[in-house]
């Protein structure tokens, strides 16, 4: 392939990868490319997480009926349940409190029942 006008510098990376196709690196420039991909990913990513608020290290443990109080005032980032029954309200000021609940499932029917909750999100396992 000849090249009879000036390539500009739009035409740089495709000529690079022309070249490197007949020299036999095509996976070098492809595992910088994937790289340089990786990388943006990966600061776009930890931008968003730097967007969040953050929450708190430390979690409270309280009593089910406290727990559900809590939720009913609708004023938290989200709750969600695990397998073990735990279930873990975030509050707005990134605070942590868990409870065991009675029955599995018992903070969905809470949940369900708020209408301040309306749209929070519920996270289960």
């Amino acid at each position: 392939m000849a090249i009879v006008n000036r390539p500009s510098f739009s035409d740089l990376p495709m000529l690079c990868i022309i070249t490197s196709f007949h020299k036999g690196n095509i996976m070098i420039h492809f595992k910088k490319i994937a790289f340089v991909a990786t990388v943006a990913m990966l600061t776009g990513c930890a931008t968003n997480l730097a967007s969040n608020k953050e929450i708190g290290s430390s979690v409270v443990t309280t009593s089910w009926e406290n727990l559900v109080t809590m939720i009913n005032t609708g004023d938290y980032q989200s709750v969600g349940q695990q397998h073990d029954r735990t279930v873990r309200l975030v509050l707005e000021n990134g605070q942590v409190f868990q409870a065991k609940e009675p029955k599995i499932d018992d903070v969905s029917k809470v949940v369900r029942n708020c209408v301040k909750c309306s749209g929070k999100p519920f996270l289960t396992e």
